[in-house]
């Protein structure tokens, strides 16, 4: 889980005080916007505009920049997921392709 939610959980109680953490691991981007190659570029285009432009200082989109805990949106990078993309397929969540190969998994 994410330090903050760590955080919130310990004090409010969910998780037991004491409670430590045993591994942590490099720093990540953990709210990531992906779409599909056949999504309207124009809406897509729109879309980046708009994520940087929202400023924590407008009361209207506060709330769900502290949702997600953040301050201002940062442009996209792919790197920083190799210890994330090493779970995934060691678990087997998904095949090559990406398709959900995980048993029991219904979306």
């Amino acid at each position: 889980m994410i330090d903050a939610n760590n955080l919130l959980f310990t004090q409010e109680g969910t998780l037991p005080t004491g409670t430590r953490t045993l591994a942590q691991t490099e720093p990540y981007d953990h709210c990531t916007m992906t779409v599909s190659g056949s999504a309207p570029a124009d809406l897509v285009d729109r879309f980046v505009t708009l994520l940087p432009e929202m400023s924590y200082e407008d009361p209207r989109v506060r709330p769900l920049l502290d949702l997600e805990g953040l301050r201002v949106w940062r442009e996209g990078r792919t790197t920083g997921y190799a210890q994330l993309a090493e779970a995934v397929d060691r678990s087997g969540f998904y095949d090559a392709e990406g398709r959900v190969t995980a048993a029991g998994y219904a979306p």
